[in-house]
């Protein structure tokens, strides 16, 4: 298989980069560095024009119908500039929150860096949130102001988020309790640009995440984390200037906003969106229409190509010199089928949306070892360590652990102090992961410490989807959990015992299932439902997932001495 034409790495030698990395080695890069005036949408912007990248494309988007549409980095600034004094004049303010419910685009991306040039906090909305999932973030963060397009607004209840009093929109329409504005006005008029610079403490995104409980976090981040989606969109991605890159992720999750939007702009590098849901054979014709060479999915993605057999290789992709993954481990089988028919491997990375950025990388400058998460990205410490915060020997099983600061790390978690807190000890950032370091400083994941599910790249909360579940009039109780899957990493499987009287049958599985799915969103949605007789709980009532996960896999159970003496066969009377 003939290998693409591959420029030298960025990141050529990983120790040796590592031994002399400093964050502040790359501040020369960013106009602050000389104005002091922080602004993020600036840098991506009019500072790139400045730089002489006005003429090149930003964002290059391919349609729905198959119609492609460019923006240069000159008109991304201008359009940006004149939403933004829009903004302002209609009363957004420094500080405000601003939600973020669209199809990505590039209208999208226009209209969240006008946000962030107000002073604004974005707060990007996954597309498949249902009404519940949207109203909770919303009134979580208090917004005011919400970009919608036409096709999500029915979605959003409007009377349950009072703090909503001005919709941005795709056109004319009238809601009740809210004024609105099409984008399109927005642009006509001609307003003097008014910026509203920071520092790099400034916030200006709230990524929202599933947390173990049932209300989500929302994680804020600050304006130093520029200074980590630089180094990783250089290290990691590995962009060059010629490069034509895509992200496939949706930006109301951290991937996708961050390594669609951010980190590339600020090289100067051209993002590619293809504007619909995932087809396998589009999405080739899309890299080959495209000349896509970096390539940033998820492993869930990568499976489905291959069991649809896709003819991802050097004929239908011959740009293509430079994939990486994040958002779940990365199957070793994944790596060999990209060598076998394209000639290069998936390069995994990991991170979370607390952490801002990538964190543990494999780099083109360092051997891959199929089923590692790599190593750390030069400037990060990350060790295994025990109960006590106390750092393990190699190739021992333990808690991953980060130690802090580092640019992207979260400022702190909205609304939940406490919870902020949680995340640290002893001057080490706690992941939740479970993971060892073998001799040569490569890391392996090897499971999660909670209950939080990893499906198709995203992160569910098993408790969310309990509590949707049980506020079915038909629903007593419902114990939820992650079942391997050889395509997805994991599907969401719900235990569900019913109310007296109530028929438990296929009728109220998709009942259910429909359920969730307008009131969470379609990722939440149980694959599978098993309607029980009992959920095995401990004596003050929490339900045991791990009992439930333990059967389902037809494993043993573990210690059960907490349960419920009703609920444990070793304690029963019979």
């Amino acid at each position: 298989m003939p290998h693409p034409s591959q420029p030298t790495p960025n990141l050529l030698d990983y120790e040796k980069t590592r031994a002399a990395f400093s964050w502040d080695d790359f501040l020369p890069e960013f106009s602050f560095h000389k104005s002091g005036k922080v602004n993020y949408a600036f840098e991506i912007t009019d500072y790139q024009v400045e730089k002489g990248n006005g003429d090149k494309f930003a964002i290059i988007a391919q349609k729905s119908n198959g119609d492609v549409e460019r923006i240069t980095f000159k008109e991304l600034a201008d359009a940006s500039n004149a939403i933004a004094a829009n903004l302002r004049a209609h009363g957004l303010k420094p500080g405000d929150r601003f939600g973020l419910y669209a199809s990505k685009s590039i209208e999208y991306v226009t209209v969240l860096f006008a946000a962030i040039k107000c002073g604004a906090i974005a707060v990007p909305l996954f597309e498949a949130f249902g009404k519940d999932a949207i109203a909770d973030r919303l009134a979580d963060c208090g917004a005011t102001w919400l970009y919608v397009n036409d096709r999500l607004v029915k979605n959003v209840d409007f009377a349950s988020n009072p703090t909503v009093k001005d919709v941005l929109c795709d056109s004319a329409i009238s809601i009740p309790g809210v004024t609105t504005h099409p984008v399109a006005d927005f642009l006509k008029e001609d307003k003097t640009p008014m910026i509203v610079f920071g520092d790099l403490e400034t916030p200006f995104i709230i990524h929202y995440t599933s947390g173990s409980t049932a209300k989500p976090k929302g994680i804020l981040l600050v304006q130093r984390a520029m200074i980590g989606h630089l180094v990783t969109a250089r290290y990691v991605l590995d962009l060059h200037p010629e490069d034509k890159y895509w992200n496939t992720g949706d930006p109301g999750w951290v991937t996708g906003m961050v390594y669609n939007f951010f980190a590339p702009l600020l090289l100067g590098v051209a993002a590619h969106i293809y504007e619909g849901p995932f087809q396998p054979m589009e999405w080739t014709n899309f890299m080959s229409r495209f000349g896509i060479t970096v390539w940033y999915s998820t492993p869930t993605a990568f499976r489905l190509l291959r069991y649809y057999g896709v003819p991802i290789n050097s004929e239908n992709t011959p740009a293509l010199r430079h994939i990486v993954s994040a958002g779940e481990p990365l199957n070793p089988s994944l790596i060999d089928w990209t060598m076998e028919n394209v000639g290069i491997p998936i390069h995994d990375s990991w991170y979370m949306t607390e952490n801002g950025h990538q964190l543990i990388n494999n780099y083109r400058a360092i051997p891959i070892r199929k089923g590692s998460m790599g190593k750390p990205l030069p400037g990060i410490r990350a060790a295994i360590i025990d109960e006590k915060a106390q750092e393990l020997p190699a190739n021992t099983k333990g808690r991953l652990a980060v130690k802090t600061p580092w640019p992207g790390l979260m400022k702190t978690v909205w609304n939940n102090p406490a919870k902020f807190d949680s995340y640290f000890e002893d001057g080490w950032y706690i992941s939740g992961d479970m993971a060892y370091q073998d001799r040569d400083g490569y890391f392996w994941f090897q499971g999660r410490e909670d209950d939080m599910i990893k499906s198709a790249a995203e992160r569910i909360s098993p408790f969310e989807i309990e509590s949707a579940l049980v506020a079915h009039p038909k629903v007593a109780e419902a114990g939820v959990i992650g079942k391997p899957h050889d395509l997805y990493g994991n599907i969401v499987k719900a235990f569900v015992l019913v109310k007296p009287g109530v028929v438990a049958d296929d009728t109220l599985k998709t009942e259910l299932q429909r359920y969730v799915r307008e009131t969470l969103a379609a990722h939440e949605v149980p694959r599978e439902i098993e309607f029980v007789e009992k959920l095995p709980k401990t004596r003050s009532g929490k339900i045991m997932r791990r009992v439930l996960r333990a059967r389902e896999m037809n494993e043993s159970t573990g210690d059960l001495s907490t349960m419920d003496v009703e609920m444990n066969p070793e304690k029963s009377e019979d």
